[in-house]
């Protein structure tokens, strides 16, 4: 059957990951691999679920797992796939990076008679595809270890404030033919919508920020020592944080006895009430106070939390010290937190000893 293609089509899905679709075409000019010989039932396609990563979007289908490797195993345990067959792979650039060189294995080893082209985005869709064509006839493999594995590209690290990609987009393989008149192509997809309900909220997150007080001591002022005057907790969105935050100062307790609150502002206004002291932690060279906020910030909101310290005077250099931290703390763990990377607040320019 001269010039006919073969191919078959499934869904890629791993446990909830998204990775997207796989379509794969066979075909070959030689009558060996016509309908009657090649067992297309026998060949599936899988993504690689190792290490997957979380993608939010600010959408009702905001928390999505994506397989770390932009890569598709394919299982062909009844068929031997012709040379020249050819996987062309769709994917969301938001999400995946696809470098200039692919990897391609079998049995372990490097297949090296492979043709990549240039990554082509549809501007319509905004997918990008890439096509990789294998210049060699593909075995039949009955051992995970044996299969065909494609590797186009890997996870981007997606980092606040630019980790939100709304509606991420599924990522498809397929495997046309050269000469084909037809095709029967065989998908799978990598499902990319939350597994429960929970997940289908949407993400929301907290940074925090702090203006400081300066203490002084020694001659000529030498020594130097931060405080907290404010806190901000900022709610980043875009959902509300599900409970009333709550955040630990660490101090050094050689320079400063006690921390008290003293005002409550919401979005520049003042509030009635004040933040509550949860719980007070001292040795000879750390003191943390935990304070819980009475509010629960909406997407935008900004709550400040000010505070005035009760400063010592130490005589001279310090042995040793403790610089000012703030965290983001007593609040369960959330899949649907953002990782800001400003839930911790420092300074760590105190100067206590003598130079």
């Amino acid at each position: 059957m001269t010039g006919t293609a073969l191919s078959r089509r499934t869904v890629l899905a791993f446990a909830g990951l998204t990775v997207g679709t796989a379509t794969m075409y066979l075909g070959t000019a030689s009558a060996e691999a016509s309908s009657a010989a090649l067992d297309t039932t026998a060949i599936t396609l899988e993504p690689l679920p190792g290490s997957p990563v979380t993608v939010f979007s600010a959408n009702p289908y905001a928390v999505m797992s994506f397989p770390r490797q932009l890569a598709v195993r394919v299982h062909n345990g009844g068929a031997t796939l012709p040379s020249g067959a050819r996987f062309e792979v769709a994917f969301d650039p938001r999400v995946y990076a696809s470098p200039e060189a692919v990897s391609v294995t079998m049995n372990g080893r490097l297949v090296t008679d492979v043709t990549a082209t240039d990554p082509t985005m549809n501007p319509s869709t905004g997918v990008t595809s890439r096509a990789i064509t294998i210049n060699q006839p593909i075995p039949t493999t009955t051992r995970e270890a044996d299969a065909l594995i494609i590797v186009l590209g890997v996870a981007k690290p997606l980092t606040y404030p630019f980790d939100l990609v709304r509606t991420p987009g599924a990522v498809s393989s397929e495997i046309p033919a050269h000469g084909a008149k037809r095709a029967l192509a065989k998908k799978r997809t990598f499902s990319g919508s939350p597994k429960t309900a929970e997940l289908a909220r949407l993400p929301w997150g907290i940074s925090l920020s702090a203006f400081w007080n300066r203490q002084t001591w020694g001659e000529n002022d030498r020594f130097v020592y931060y405080y907290p005057a404010q806190v901000t907790v900022h709610s980043v969105g875009p959902a509300a944080v599900p409970t009333a935050a709550a955040f630990t100062v660490s101090i050094d307790p050689q320079v400063v006895a006690d921390l008290e609150p003293t005002f409550l502002r919401l979005n520049d206004k003042q509030l009635k009430g004040t933040v509550k002291r949860l719980g007070t932690t001292r040795s000879e060279f750390v003191f943390e106070t935990t304070w819980q906020t009475p509010i629960v910030l909406k997407a935008g909101d900004v709550l400040e939390v000010g505070f005035a310290g009760t400063v010592l005077k130490p005589t001279g250099p310090l042995p040793t010290i403790k610089h000012p931290v703030i965290t983001l703390t007593a609040m369960d763990r959330d899949s649907r937190q953002r990782e800001t990377g400003t839930t911790t607040v420092a300074r760590l320019d105190s100067i206590w000893l003598n130079e």
